[in-house]
């Protein structure tokens, strides 16, 4: 890693240490990801050409291609009336991507799967957003505020990592790679539900939505579609409860953890799959010598 790659890592460490970091950073390593996320600045320069060091080849590639397939195609983001740092709500981008077949476990669209295999799940109000990119897709850095924990199991995160869709940078507008995603529309102010993994007190969720205090709605931005806030927050207590999410993290402890998880995760999503074409929920998980008994609520 480049020297001035390693200072910016250690000024983030130390400014999601305390309580009220005084300012945002401008470079984020999650987790073992080989992905670290750069913020605007870091990535492009005021131009638009790369500037970054240590950019993986796969990276430059897509992110090169968008650069000149936008100007190709649309000149300028100004022209088309947009403007920097915002997110578009059409799909005007340089370069299209086919969208990646993902192989997911069965139960993966259901909001007990994503509790139960995930380590934070939070509302919060959006603070602070600086626009940047996690590999080639367009990423904010999020602060939050007013954090409160849906179940006794999850963390409270300082910041998140928010996938955009798309996101308008140097006159220009790059797009996720998995192409045609719409943006997402939250904004400061904003109420947000995170589902998600954590790290150094950043959450990057697999499940997002922006909600208001007025309404159970939730509009989806990633991973879930269909649930209500009530029916989370139904989920979220009967997971931690039950005995389910202890069920469901077991793996995460053991020593060979990547094939443990997967074949975990195939595990519970199979039961929570079962049981929602029962018309029933999972209600309980009790450890035995034997192994785990789970327990179902057909009159839910």
């Amino acid at each position: 890693m480049e020297r001035n790659q390693k200072i910016l890592i250690g000024v983030v460490f130390t400014l999601l240490a305390g309580p009220a970091a005084a300012q945002m950073p401008e470079y984020f390593e999650f987790g073992t990801s080989s992905y670290p996320w750069r913020s605007v600045d870091v990535l492009l320069d005021e131009r638009g050409n790369l500037i970054a060091p240590g950019l993986r080849p796969d990276t430059i590639e897509t992110l090169e291609e968008q650069i000149e397939g936008f100007r190709k195609k649309h000149g300028s983001a100004a022209e088309n009336g947009l403007h920097e740092g915002t997110v578009p709500e059409e799909d005007i981008c340089g370069a299209s991507y086919p969208r990646p077949t993902i192989v997911r476990p069965p139960g993966a669209d259901h909001v007990d799967f994503v509790m139960m295999t995930s380590d934070v799940a939070v509302t919060a109000t959006i603070g602070e957003m600086v626009m940047g990119f996690k590999g080639p897709s367009p990423v904010a850095f999020v602060s939050l505020e007013r954090v409160e924990p849906l179940h006794r199991y999850s963390p409270s995160p300082s910041h998140a990592l928010v996938s955009l869709g798309r996101l308008v940078a140097r006159d220009m507008v790059f797009c996720s790679w998995v192409g045609g995603r719409r943006g997402f529309n939250g904004r400061p102010g904003d109420k947000v539900l995170l589902i998600g993994s954590w790290d150094k007190g950043v959450v990057q969720p697999n499940a997002v939505a922006v909600f208001s205090e007025d309404s159970p709605s939730l509009e989806w931005w990633l991973g879930l579609s269909r649930y209500t806030i009530n029916q989370v927050e139904e989920s979220a207590y009967r997971v931690a409860a039950s005995g389910l999410y202890a069920y469901a993290t077991e793996a995460r402890r053991a020593d060979d953890l990547n094939e443990n998880v997967w074949e975990l995760h195939g595990e519970v999503g199979s039961q929570v799959e079962q049981a929602a074409d029962d018309d029933c929920v999972l209600s309980g998980a009790v450890q035995t010598h034997e192994g785990w008994n789970l327990t179902r609520d057909c009159e839910h």
